[in-house]
């Protein structure tokens, strides 16, 4: 009965996180600003972004 019932929960749950079509992200990493020079420790040449502070969400755009 109770392996039943755990069974039946995660095939709801396979089936229904199969119907998912889009998901929602940000990143707290944007495109470097003016004053964020490699004087002051950023662009090292590795890093593809600068910081940023929270609510201030970013959505790096892979597809047009």
């Amino acid at each position: 009965m109770v392996v039943r019932r755990a069974l039946r929960f995660w095939m709801v749950l396979l089936f229904a996180a199969a119907g998912l079509q889009s998901a929602r992200g940000f990143a707290l990493l944007r495109p470097f600003a003016p004053w964020m020079t490699p004087q002051l420790c950023y662009q090292d040449g590795y890093s593809i972004g600068g910081p940023m502070n929270l609510g201030e969400g970013y959505r790096w755009n892979m597809f047009p």
